[in-house]
Formats: C-alpha cells, structure tokens, sequence
C-alpha cells in the first residue's frame, strides 16, 4: 500500500525527457531484476520495439554539487541507455533525500560525498 502511494505521487509530478548517457547512477552496482518479476533486458527490447518512455515509470534525478545530474533509480536508466531512447524523469524532493533510507542514502552520498571518482557501473546478478 505504501508503495502504491508514492508510485502515485511520484506519476504526479511534471516529467522531462532526458537523454539516459547524460544521467549518472549514484551507486556502483545494480540488479538486472525488477522487484515485479521483469528485467532491464525486457525493458530494453520493449523501448527498442517502439515502447513510449513516458509509459515507463519515470526515474528519479537531482543534480549534484558539480552540476551532474544523478538518479537513484538505476535499472530503467540502464534500461534506456542501453536502447539508446530517451528516459522520462521527474526531480527527486527534498524530502526523498532527507529519508534515512536507501534513496536518501544514496542521494546524499552522490551529492556531498565528491571525493569518491566513478569509473564504472557493476551488475550485481542474483
């Protein structure tokens, strides 16, 4: 029920299509496997086949203090980068951020902490 909610809050807010390459991950691994059962190759071949990204849930992206915008919602990200369509997008709140949770975790580590250098995006396989 929980989840329904903030699905529905964050279909909401005011979407902008993005180009995916210009999104960075704010983590360094991730699971080709969506908690629904699909999976970023289905995704994918449904976004090469013609699927219209604002029919796919927007991703979440903030910009970080060196003005590179970020997302916390990885596997459609990939999704997109790897079909090479653009990826609809809505802001992540503040308030997201301030969660101590894994998105404002992540948020906040890919915002403030600059000191870590990004060489790469792992796939964690279950």
């Amino acid at each position: 029920e929980a989840r329904q909610i903030i699905d529905r809050e964050i279909a909401s807010r005011e979407r902008t299509l993005m180009n995916p390459h210009t999104i960075k991950p704010t983590q360094d691994t991730y699971s080709r496997n969506f908690s629904d059962g699909g999976t970023v190759d289905t995704l994918r071949d449904q976004l090469n086949a013609g699927k219209d990204p604002n029919s796919v849930q927007p991703i979440r992206v903030f910009t970080d203090e060196q003005g590179q915008v970020r997302t916390v919602d990885h596997r459609r990200l990939v999704a997109a980068q790897e079909a090479d369509v653009q990826i609809s997008t809505v802001q992540l709140t503040e308030f997201e951020m301030s969660q101590n949770d894994g998105v404002g975790n992540r948020a906040r580590n890919g915002r403030f902490d600059n000191t870590k250098q990004r060489t790469g995006t792992r796939v964690r396989r279950k």
